[in-house]
């Protein structure tokens, strides 16, 4: 038995190893002579890219870094349900603890990471609210049925529950199952009043690519005048 796991984990990490030396062999490298003047260009190829392979799983998800009122960092995994020029969107419960330090310090950075693809992209700024009739737009049309059920299920996101002998989730459990029962369809769930979104409006964009030869890293940085300035950093 232990001859055929080793065989396996053996032939297992060649097929690793070719499928990252084939993906690195197909990345053309990036040029900053070639380089559009605006980073959302790049960012929207790569994230199509990444949407368009079947082996990528959640394309759509980008670590959120906030600050503690008391000056820690926070980090979690988060949903990008909509980007351009103006930045990367989230939504998320309006009372939060990602919300809260949002509220007290805006500013944050995200993380996308596509190990397939061997790219990953970095981004700081500062972060603003949505409109109302975005947020909800959003809750609308880019939440599944069981999503928009665990939205109303927490009116404070994060609380403390009381699970003595498990009656927390007992409870959770049973609440879900009467919200289930009342809302029957998808467009039926309205969006809770405490549902709210919130924009990275990026200052700084790192692009991480690993090919052939040297790992490309492109930085954009916004000017005071609104244009991006590309210089290359070492890997």
């Amino acid at each position: 038995f232990f001859l055929m796991f080793s065989k396996f984990i053996n032939t297992q990490l060649r097929t690793t190893t070719l499928i990252i030396t084939r993906n690195m062999a197909t990345k053309l490298p990036l040029k900053l002579s070639q380089l559009d003047a605006e980073p959302h260009n790049l960012f929207s190829r790569w994230l199509n890219e990444a949407k368009s392979d079947k082996e990528v799983l959640d394309p759509m998800s980008m670590t959120l870094c906030t600050i503690t009122p008391s000056g820690d960092p926070s980090g979690r995994v988060v949903a990008l349900k909509n980007s351009d020029s103006n930045g990367f969107v989230f939504v998320t419960n309006e009372r939060s603890p990602k919300s809260n330090e949002i509220s007290q310090k805006s500013t944050a950075a995200l993380v996308f990471y596509w190990p397939k693809h061997l790219r990953s992209v970095r981004v700081t700024g500062n972060v603003e609210k949505t409109t109302r009739e975005e947020a909800e737009k959003l809750f609308k049309e880019r939440f599944g049925f069981e999503t928009k059920l665990a939205a109303l299920l927490s009116p404070v996101q994060s609380a403390v529950i009381d699970d003595e002998n498990d009656h927390g989730r007992e409870r959770l459990n049973k609440d879900l199952e009467e919200l289930t029962e009342r809302y029957q369809k998808d467009k039926d769930v309205p969006c809770p009043e405490y549902w709210c979104g919130w924009r990275v409006v990026p200052k700084k964009i790192e692009f991480y690519q690993k090919g052939e030869g040297a790992t490309d890293r492109i930085l954009y940085v916004k000017q005071d005048n609104g244009s991006w300035e590309t210089s290359r950093l070492a890997p």
